[in-house]
């Protein structure tokens, strides 16, 4: 039997481009943590986020499922003296 990877929910914030595209690295727990994790400047935050605000980007509220990874390198790194598939 295999062992199920374990998985867990969440919640939080994200800036999201004019476009639609999220970007996963400003997910926080609250909306200015996402704005403080793409705009880190805090002098000019306030500044910088009203203009991009004007380009279209915003904040949203996203659900997101997080799970622990599993690699199989092994599988796929060649071993001393075997040829590469």
């Amino acid at each position: 039997m295999t062992p199920r990877i374990g998985s867990s929910f969440t919640q939080g914030y994200v800036l999201c481009s004019p476009h639609g595209v999220i970007l996963g690295h400003s997910y926080r727990d609250t909306a200015a943590g996402a704005i403080e994790a793409v705009f880190t400047n805090p002098e000019h935050r306030d500044a910088f986020w009203k203009e991009a605000q004007a380009e279209g980007w915003s904040v949203e509220f996203v659900y997101a499922r997080i799970f622990t990874p599993q690699y199989f390198a092994a599988a796929v790194i060649p071993q001393a003296g075997e040829e590469a598939a």
